[in-house]
């Protein structure tokens, strides 16, 4: 379970919630932005990092977005690209599931990391 240390505040006419962890201190907030802003804005922080695998990382007031994994910003194309290559599945060993004979007995392998 996430401990979460919280700020709210007020400048002009906007309100503003920062979720920070609660013994670093750092911008951090797994269950959503750990920015929180009336006026539209929204960053994702995880560990103190931009980062969000769900869509952009920064929401500006204006509506345009920035993406970001790990403090490292992407461009629209690029993230995607990374979102679908961190969701591919490892190739599968090809020799996982061959069945042998070894001393007239037949064996299946079973690939093990």
């Amino acid at each position: 379970m996430n401990k979460y240390y919280v700020e709210v505040s007020t400048f002009s006419k906007y309100t503003t919630i920062k979720w920070f962890d609660f013994d670093s201190r750092r911008p951090h907030r797994i269950e959503g932005p750990a920015i929180d802003c009336s006026s539209g804005y929204r960053a994702f922080f995880i560990n103190g990092k931009m980062h969000n695998l769900n869509g952009p990382a920064i929401v500006h007031s204006n509506g345009s977005v920035s993406y970001y994994i790990d403090n490292v910003r992407y461009e629209v194309e690029d993230y995607f690209n990374e979102i679908a290559k961190r969701n591919t599945p490892p190739a599968k060993d090809p020799c996982d599931g061959k069945v042998v004979e070894f001393e007239g007995k037949k064996y299946q392998l079973k690939f093990v990391e």
